[in-house]
């Protein structure tokens, strides 16, 4: 679980600094990655830890639109779970990093 762990904090670690959005790093070191990444309409907070109190088993996604009110839902969350591959995740990370870019696109 250990090996697992680090090969996914390592490649997650290397897909969030091909991100075109200016990093707030909250933590990086051997035990996990945490990330905010703020537009003038995103909040997003990128975790990755081992989630033994979590819902998620290593990598937690959530995207807010700060234009809506404080206790609105995430306009976009991931998650992932013991049967995720490094593909899986990335791509739904992907997913999550491209919503912003549309809405940004969108407000120009």
């Amino acid at each position: 679980m250990d090996q697992l762990f680090e090969s996914t904090l390592r490649t997650v670690r290397e897909w969030a600094l091909r991100i075109p959005l200016s990093p707030e790093v909250l933590r990086d070191d051997p035990g996990g990655l945490r990330i905010i990444w703020e537009t003038r309409t995103h909040l997003a907070e990128l975790i990755v830890s081992r989630g033994e109190y979590a819902p998620y088993r290593f990598v937690s996604l959530q995207i807010l639109d700060i234009l809506q009110e404080p206790d609105q839902a995430s306009v976009y969350s991931y998650f992932d779970s013991e049967d995720r591959t490094t593909d899986e995740i990335l791509t739904a990370l992907d997913r999550g990093i491209e919503l912003i870019k549309e809405r940004r696109e969108q407000d120009a």
